[in-house]
C-alpha cells in the first residue's frame, strides 16, 4: 500500500485482506473491524501501491492522512477515474495514538504513531482527519510502509472494491450525505458536486 524504503526488507504480510460485493457488505465489514478497536481509521487508494504525497505537490512526506469515516475513505478510492479495482485500507489505531505530537521533533519517535491534526481546517473537519506518522529506518534508508511493520501490519486489513460496483456505491454514498460537495466544503466542490450529479461535461 505504501513504498517509503528505498533498500526494502521482504514484506511481513500480515495485513488481513477482504473483498466486498456491495455498498451493505462493506457496512457490515467496518462494523465487525469496530469490535477490535475503540479507533479504526480507513484510507481510500485506487491503487495498492501508492507512494505517499504531500497533497497535489509532489512532495514525498512521512505522514499518510487518513480518516475516521470510512464511508468518506470508499468515496475517495471510488471517484477515482481509474477503472479497475480500487481499495480502502483500515487501520486498528487506539494502540499507536499519540497526544502530544506537537511538542515533539517530528523525526523523534522510534515506532509509527498516529495522532489527529488540529481541527483549523474545513476539509480536515469535513473528512474526519488523521495522521499516520511513519518511523525512519537507518538500515533501509526510508521511512517503513505500515504492511512492512511488524508491529502495525496486524493492525492493518486492505478492503478490496471490485471495478464493477464502484458506480452503484458512489451513488449509495451520495445518499448517506458523502459526496464532493459534503467532504470539500467549498465552491470548487459544491460545483463538482453537481456536475457529477446531473452528468454535466465540458
Amino acid at each position: 500500500m505504501t513504498r517509503y524504503a528505498s533498500k526494502r526488507a521482504p514484506p511481513i504480510r500480515n495485513m488481513k485482506q477482504l473483498v466486498i460485493k456491495d455498498f451493505s457488505d462493506f457496512i457490515n465489514k467496518v462494523e465487525e473491524l469496530n469490535l477490535f478497536s475503540s479507533l479504526v481509521i480507513f484510507r481510500g487508494q485506487p491503487e495498492k501501491d501508492q507512494p505517499s504525497r504531500a497533497q497535489h505537490s509532489g512532495l514525498k512526506t512521512r505522514l499518510l492522512d487518513w480518516t475516521s469515516n470510512a464511508l468518506a475513505a470508499l468515496w475517495c478510492a471510488c471517484v477515482n477515474p481509474k477503472k479497475g479495482d480500487v481499495h480502502v485500507y483500515a487501520l486498528e489505531s487506539s494502540t499507536l495514538i499519540v497526544k502530544d505530537v506537537y511538542d515533539k521533533d517530528p523525526f523523534s519517535p522510534s515506532s509509527t504513531r498516529v495522532f489527529q491534526p488540529r481541527l483549523n481546517n474545513a476539509r480536515i473537519i469535513a473528512q474526519h482527519g488523521w495522521f499516520t506518522l511513519h518511523r525512519y529506518s537507518r538500515k533501509a534508508e526510508g521511512f517503513v510502509s505500515l504492511e512492512d511493520n511488524s508491529t502495525t501490519s496486524p493492525l492493518l486489513t486492505e478492503i478490496r472494491v471490485l471495478g464493477g460496483i464502484r458506480d452503484d456505491i458512489l451513488e449509495s454514498l451520495d445518499r448517506h450525505g458523502i459526496n464532493q460537495r459534503t467532504l470539500f466544503p467549498d465552491l470548487v466542490g459544491l460545483c463538482k458536486h453537481l456536475n457529477w450529479k446531473y452528468k454535466l461535461t465540458e
